[in-house]
């Protein structure tokens, strides 16, 4: 699980670099779209993993799975399948502009990436528990 957020503290860099680089210049690059389901699937599997992963309550462990469930539930889940679905949209918007269709501009969906960057609040969550 270790690997795995430091993997996410990889994939979260380049959101946080790449993101407002989209979002100025537009690049029109296949690149970016093999990055872009790269992240994309690495946030929907942390978002799977994150259902039985457990946490720590006054230096107390907790590894119960339906009380790991519903936390998740209660706390981050909303965020994450919010961004991540706002992500299989855009990239479906992006695969339909690279297949030579008539997409939606690649200006909005850009934009809607940056809903990203509210993983940083994750991100410093991950590194206090490291």
């Amino acid at each position: 699980r270790l690997f795995f957020e430091v993997t996410g503290l990889v994939m979260l860099t380049y959101d946080a670099v790449m993101t407002p680089l989209l979002v100025a210049w537009t690049p029109d690059a296949n690149v970016f779209v093999v990055a872009s389901a790269v992240t994309l699937a690495y946030w929907i599997t942390d978002m799977l993993l994150n259902f039985c992963t457990g946490y720590y309550v006054k230096g107390e462990p907790v590894m119960q799975l339906g009380v790991i469930v519903r936390c998740y539930l209660a706390t981050w889940f909303v965020l994450d399948f919010l961004i991540n679905g706002l992500d299989c949209l855009i990239l479906a918007l992006e695969l339909t502009e690279h297949g030579g269709q008539q997409g939606l501009g690649r200006a909005a969906p850009v934009v809607m990436r940056a809903g990203r960057i509210l993983k940083v609040n994750k991100l410093l969550r991950i590194v206090v528990f490291i």
